[in-house]
């Protein structure tokens, strides 16, 4: 999800869900993953949620999510 960024315009965020159990800190799976991404890909920040928000078919309502990076 692209978040608001006053240099670059918008950065992307990570919104992600842990498997029951798991433990990680934030800004250490954000240094995993941009080790493991192309420079323009690269998230800002990780956003731990406990469910994705789902439409009645299944898909991510992406508009919810953008209100959480707006807020």
């Amino acid at each position: 999800m692209g978040a608001p960024d006053r240099k670059w315009g918008e950065t992307p965020v990570a919104f992600v869900v842990l498997r029951s159990g798991s433990q990680i800190d934030a800004e250490a799976l954000r240094v995993w993953v941009n080790e493991r991404l192309g420079s323009l890909q690269r998230v800002s920040s990780v956003v731990f949620v406990d469910e994705l928000p789902r439409n009645g078919l299944g898909k991510v309502l992406k508009t919810a999510l953008a209100e959480r990076v707006t807020a």
